[in-house]
């Protein structure tokens, strides 16, 4: 009986292209209380944002953000994004919708919200939580991810590519229409959860104890 042909990854859409340089940024806009920012240049950390509870991004290329330590809600909205700090940040709600993210560093910051069309490339999520949050049509590629907290997400077209999940959690996730490819996955805990994800044989092997362990499968000499 001929395979049933499954649906592909949809990858995501609508990034940002630049064809010039963005004016640098002036002081936000306060909206409803949350500091906004649009159509910009962003280099370094606004003052604004150190006593700001929101900050809202469109259109803006950031450069050298940090929010290392802080509690704050965030939305980035058709952004490019290298060199933040937003390491043991809190941020509850965060938005990151049609974006991409590089060589930044996520260490220990708890995200909790939706992620939609991003691309997130040569960053340190080590420690990360994404518990129970959505993620759809995103690409990590070279990215480290070891011991990442990924407890119930959902995951809908996601790409992983060239990352270390060493020991993450991924207990209870979903990954549907998902890719894993050269990654490092030993330790994994939860791996049951990647039921219907792609992943290349050869990737496959140095996890067969784990996925026999999962299934209860028992080897034998």
């Amino acid at each position: 009986m001929p395979s049933i042909p499954q649906p592909a990854r949809r990858e995501p859409r609508s990034l940002p292209v630049r064809r010039a340089p963005l004016p640098p940024a002036g002081p936000p806009e306060i909206v409803g209380g949350v500091a906004k920012w649009e159509g910009v240049r962003v280099e370094g950390t606004p003052a604004e944002l150190a006593t700001a509870g929101s900050a809202a991004f469109f259109d803006c290329d950031l450069d050298g953000l940090s929010l290392a330590g802080e509690r704050i809600e965030l939305r980035l909205v058709d952004c490019t994004a290298r060199a933040l700090d937003f390491a043991n940040a809190e941020l509850p709600g965060l938005e990151l919708t049609c974006s991409s993210l590089r060589d930044s560093r996520l260490v220990g910051a708890a995200l909790g919200g939706d992620l939609r069309d991003v691309v997130v490339s040569d960053c340190l999520l080590d420690l990360v939580s994404l518990r129970m949050c959505k993620l759809s049509r995103c690409e990590f590629r070279e990215c480290s991810l070891s011991e990442a907290g990924l407890y119930a997400a959902e995951l809908e077209s996601v790409l992983f590519d060239g990352c270390d999940l060493t020991a993450a959690d991924i207990s209870g996730a979903t990954f549907a229409l998902c890719e894993l490819r050269r990654c490092e996955m030993q330790g994994v805990r939860g791996i049951e959860a990647l039921r219907g994800a792609r992943i290349p044989l050869a990737d496959l092997l140095p996890i067969t104890p784990l996925l026999a362990d999962a299934l209860g499968i028992i080897a034998t000499d």
